[in-house]
């Protein structure tokens, strides 16, 4: 089942590349000042089980929630779904 990404969710897809991108220009701030990524939401998660995602948005969804214990649970939580 293929579904076209919303505006919306774009510009949320748009937003998480955005942060990983930067992320990967800077070296790691002191703790203090690190801030996290955002967090990935229910419309990245069930489009990354969609395969709607482009390859650029899958890999910064999978770099978050390998670094992100609460989103890689919500990301398998959401596969599971998909598994039925």
């Amino acid at each position: 089942m293929m579904s076209r990404i919303g505006p919306a969710t774009q510009r949320r897809i748009d937003q998480l590349l955005a942060a990983a991108r930067q992320a990967r220009k800077e070296t790691l701030a002191p703790p203090a000042t690190h801030v996290m990524p955002p967090h990935l939401d229910g419309d990245l998660l069930f489009a990354y089980w969609e395969h709607t995602l482009d390859p650029d948005s899958r890999e910064a969804a999978e770099e978050h929630a390998l670094g992100c214990e609460s989103c890689l649970g919500w990301l398998l939580e959401v596969g599971r779904l998909f598994e039925k």
